[in-house]
């Protein structure tokens, strides 16, 4: 749960693009793209605003969820990875 949000995969997700687009799906649903709570997640889950800028200037507005929703689950496997690694 993060920014009084909570999200969960369907059970069966076989491709990367289907997890993909499950979270921008919810990203695009939720308003959190549009809303105020986007800067909050960015920080609670140490997404650089570097990226984001990034992020604004190369996508256009259709796959711009898709995008975010990569960079958010790119985000999360590193920490897990990296919590693994160091244990």
């Amino acid at each position: 749960m993060l920014q009084g949000l909570s999200f969960s995969f369907p059970e069966k997700i076989c491709s990367r693009d289907k997890v993909v687009n499950s979270l921008a799906d919810f990203l695009r649903s939720s308003d959190l793209i549009s809303g105020q709570k986007l800067p909050g997640l960015l920080y609670q889950m140490d997404i650089s605003e570097k990226e984001i800028a990034k992020l604004s200037f190369n996508t256009a507005d259709s796959t711009w969820a898709e995008t975010l929703a990569e960079i958010i689950l790119f985000r999360c496997f590193t920490k897990v990875y990296w919590r693994k690694k160091m244990k």
